[in-house]
Formats: C-alpha cells, structure tokens, sequence
C-alpha cells in the first residue's frame, strides 16, 4: 500500500486522496479490511486517514464515509496513516513517515484532531 500512496503522491502531489475508493491505495485498503474485519471486536474499527478525512472499517464488514479530521492539522495532504486490527488483538499501523510496526493498540484516530503517525 506504501507504494501505490507513493506513486498516487507524485501524480497528485499529495496524499488526500489515499483512502478514497477508486484509487489504488484506497482499494488496497478497503481489501485488506474485507479480509480482516472478522478480527474486530465492536465498536473496534479499521482506520485510513489522509489528508483532511478518514474512512473506517467496522466489524462485519462495511466501510463507512469520510469523516472530517481537523485541516489544521494536515490541510494540505502531508500525512497518512493506515491501521488494521490482527488476530492476535493487536494493530498493524503504517503511515507516510515510513513506519510500519505492530502496536497493542490503535496508534490513530478518525476523526476530529486524530493524529495521522502510527506510534
């Protein structure tokens, strides 16, 4: 997925539209999540932030809206992290600074001022 987030940055510029279906790291996601959303526990869900929005995967399958995050704190495209719960109950995070790691819990959020790192 890093590489298709790097590849839609040089086209686009930015990554703000990472996570949106139709693109390839977008589509990459939202099958990772059908692959795995039997591991979530509710009201557990699967996260891609980048930009000014996040999608979020819920338990049983379905991908829910764009959610606002805060644009003051990546208006411009800067940022984007994905994370997945495993089935061991902890969280793979990956963001744009290169990190990719497992965590015992959810390193980003979905809305409001939700950090876009992983860690």
């Amino acid at each position: 997925m890093r590489a298709a987030a790097e590849i839609q940055y040089s086209d686009s510029g930015d990554w703000n539209t990472i996570c949106h279906a139709g693109t390839q790291s977008g589509d990459m996601w939202r099958e990772i999540h059908s692959k795995n959303f039997n591991n979530l526990t509710s009201p557990t869900v699967n996260v891609c932030a980048s930009g000014d929005v996040s999608f979020i995967g819920y338990p049983g399958g379905s991908v829910g809206g764009e959610r606002s995050l805060d644009t003051e704190m990546d208006s411009y495209g800067g940022t984007w992290a994905v994370a997945v719960e495993l089935s061991n109950d902890n969280w793979f995070c990956i963001d744009s600074s290169g990190a990719a790691a497992e965590f015992t819990t959810r390193t980003i959020g979905y809305y409001g001022n939700a950090d876009r790192t992983c860690g």
